[in-house]
């Protein structure tokens, strides 16, 4: 409510309950601080971001749920483990790394932290939904002469649909409420 109020309406105390609606604050984001400009910045690289993490998590945990591969059991809880990692023990790392390969204040630097951040989820996630999907129709589709690839195009992502679209939307409000590694591994550039 406090952004459709005036200055003085905001400050006053009392608070004032009823008030006459304002989009003065509005026009002055967008208007004299360049608010388009951050806020399509902000949606093109969280978009980037999201569809990496879903591509790369997609086919990982694809690998993860159908194939025979020693100790996957510890490999997912590892992939999971690195989620639980707060932002604020990895950002002076990469902060330091960033600085080094001279990508800071970029925003493929965003995309590639995001990217990484959203990965381990989409991996525990997607593994869930791919077991749920019985393997005998995808030995159907290999026999009739699919490739792995071709089965998994064909038979098990349009199946994962309902997964994938869930699991997108989370992905995407992480990375687009993440503040703490935006505002310090960007400055003027990337905002």
């Amino acid at each position: 409510s406090s952004s459709l109020k005036t200055d003085a309406d905001i400050s006053v105390y009392p608070p004032v309950w009823t008030f006459k609606p304002t989009l003065h604050s509005f026009a002055q984001l967008f208007n004299e601080l360049d608010a388009m400009d951050a806020l399509i910045n902000s949606a093109v690289i969280v978009g980037i971001s999201t569809c990496l993490a879903m591509i790369a998590g997609t086919l990982a945990a694809y690998a993860l749920a159908r194939f025979d591969i020693k100790n996957k059991n510890f490999i997912a809880f590892e992939v999971l483990s690195v989620r639980m990692l707060p932002p604020m023990v990895s950002v002076i790392p990469l902060f330091m790394i960033a600085k080094a390969l001279g990508i800071y204040d970029t925003p493929w630097l965003l995309i590639a932290v995001y990217t990484l951040n959203g990965l381990p989820f989409v991996v525990w996630v997607m593994r869930v939904f791919i077991q749920e999907i019985p393997q005998s129709i995808e030995e159907a589709a290999l026999i009739d002469g699919c490739s792995r690839f071709e089965c998994f195009w064909r038979v098990t992502l349009p199946l994962l649909l309902p997964g994938l679209a869930a699991t997108m939307v989370i992905i995407f409000m992480f990375s687009w409420n993440e503040y703490l590694l935006a505002s310090i591994l960007t400055s003027a550039d990337a905002k």
